[in-house]
């Protein structure tokens, strides 16, 4: 109330003062918010800068956050829990994982691999790519005997698994030439475009997981109630964002590909932009 009120005065003070409107009071609200978006030297985040942001960016959690909150104030049927919110510990989520260096015990690896076998058996039976996913299915199934009877996992071949099964799940049609070529260091995991919120218990409790499993998961979660997904997330495993009817296919389905990627940047911008452009390099519009 405070910053509304100088914000009303400095209008009234203003060579061209004009009557207060809730519109007034709405970018009064957003020019605070955007002190969260500030450089230094009085210099602001701008849309442009957007597209640029990467994981271990101070600003990311910010942008997630207000992108959740503007959705649902643009939604009639969505109201963002603040309550339960704060109540839990959250993480930037990559959307894609970027690999499974973090998996060091021997029971996050064997989840790991479990939880891959659990999603190659299901594009084995159904998907049209069941020809390339029956091998790598029986890959998966022999290490882990394998690993499970020796009580140790051998580092390089689990490597080499979490190589094979990366190319493999980040393939795309029509751009990449075969699995096998996939250059996944070209795939900037780490960009914005990759990242959502998601809570900590839920994160960690996959982990690593490759990207079907996380929608497996997190749809369960939202169906049962008991975990709450912010509705962005919630939207990006349930692709939402890609016009599914037109662009995506029952593979797409299993994928976070570069069309996934590109409307979920176009929808942040779509909800963020008009906030920070009522900011130009810390002038006030």
């Amino acid at each position: 109330f405070e910053h509304l009120e100088k914000e009303k005065k400095r209008n009234e003070n203003s060579p061209t003062p004009h009557p207060w409107t809730s519109d007034d009071s709405k970018n009064a609200l957003r020019r605070l918010m955007m002190e969260k978006f500030k450089l230094g030297d009085n210099k602001y985040l701008t849309p442009a800068d957007i597209d640029t942001l990467e994981y271990g960016s101070a600003f990311i959690f910010r942008l997630l956050l207000l992108f959740n909150v503007e959705t649902c104030l643009t939604s009639r049927n969505i109201r963002f829990d603040f309550n339960r919110f704060k109540d839990e510990h959250w993480d930037i989520e990559h959307i894609d994982s970027q690999n499974t260096a973090s998996l060091e015990t021997f029971e996050d690896r064997m989840r790991w691999i479990d939880n891959v076998a659990f999603i190659l058996d299901i594009e084995a039976k159904s998907s049209a790519r069941g020809n390339a996913a029956t091998p790598l299915l029986e890959k998966c199934r022999s290490l882990a005997e394998k690993f499970r009877k020796d009580g140790e996992i051998t580092l390089k071949l689990f490597q080499n698994l979490d190589r094979t099964v990366n190319q493999y799940f980040s393939f795309e049609e029509g751009i990449d030439a075969d699995i096998t070529s996939v250059n996944i260091e070209a795939k900037n995991k780490d960009n914005i475009s990759n990242l959502t919120l998601l809570d900590s218990a839920t994160n960690r409790g996959y982990q690593d997981a490759p990207f079907p499993y996380k929608r497996h998961c997190i749809i369960d979660f939202d169906r049962k109630g008991n975990r709450f997904i912010p509705v962005t997330t919630r939207n990006v495993f349930l692709k939402y964002y890609a016009d599914s009817d037109k662009t995506s296919s029952y593979l797409d389905a299993m994928r976070w590909n570069s069309i996934d990627r590109k409307c979920y940047l176009e929808a942040i911008h779509t909800s963020i932009d008009p906030i920070f452009n009522l900011i130009d390099n810390g002038k006030r519009k």
